[in-house]
């Protein structure tokens, strides 16, 4: 391509291309949008505050089962299981159990923000690999990130 008796050099010509390749693809290129169910939702922030977790500390987590009803996971320290019911736009853990092992202060804080929170939620909002439980207020109490995707 010449302009004003000047060529284009090919790279230049290439990476235009590819650009706009790239923009223009946009969505068909953005991250998949992980399922809901069967999903393991690492938990990193409640109430907008970072989840750190040292050991011997767990990792807490959330798995809504495909049969549509119950839920497990962990607290940081005590692993949790109960039921969920869930619709197009709304989500409410119910009757939540939990293990009664001891947690050291640090778990033991990080266990008592998350049940809180997810007593409280209410509504969900699904995006890529992430999940963002709220509540009534549309507050976000959870937000999740998903790391084994079907």
């Amino acid at each position: 391509m010449k302009i004003s008796g000047w060529r284009w050099p090919p790279t230049f010509i290439w990476s235009l291309l590819v650009g706009s390749i790239l923009l223009f693809a946009g969505d068909s290129l953005a991250q998949p949008t992980a399922d809901f169910l069967e999903t393991y939702w690492r938990v990193l922030e409640i109430d907008g505050t970072p989840v750190k977790v040292s050991p011997p500390a767990r990792e807490p987590h959330i798995i809504f089962k495909a049969d549509g009803r119950r839920v497990h996971g962990s607290t940081g320290c005590n692993r949790f299981t109960g039921s969920f019911v869930k619709t197009a736009d709304s989500l409410r853990c119910q009757q939540l159990a939990t293990t009664r092992m001891a947690c050291p202060p640090p778990a033991a804080g990080l266990e008592k923000s998350f049940l809180q929170a997810i007593a409280a939620v209410r509504r969900y909002h699904l995006a890529g690999n992430r999940l963002e439980l709220q509540d009534e207020q549309g507050k976000t109490r959870l937000l999740l990130e998903a790391q084994y995707l079907r």
